[in-house]
């Protein structure tokens, strides 16, 4: 009776972390999608920022 218990007890601990792993594994992900995109839209502010300057440098015979 005991270990039945016990048992019905630790496989229910078992599926409700499994749950709450599943869950911050979901959330971490969106996560890592946002920042992946912030990161890319800085990048290609940068590599236009980067290109108007050389332009710039280059109209002024700086390059």
């Amino acid at each position: 009776m005991m270990q039945n218990w016990l048992k019905i007890v630790l496989e229910a601990g078992r599926e409700a972390l499994a749950g709450s792993n599943q869950k911050e594994s979901n959330e971490n992900k969106k996560l890592i999608e946002k920042y992946e995109k912030e990161l890319e839209r800085k990048n290609r502010i940068i590599a236009e920022l980067t290109g108007e300057i050389i332009d710039l440098k280059k109209e002024a015979g700086e390059l």
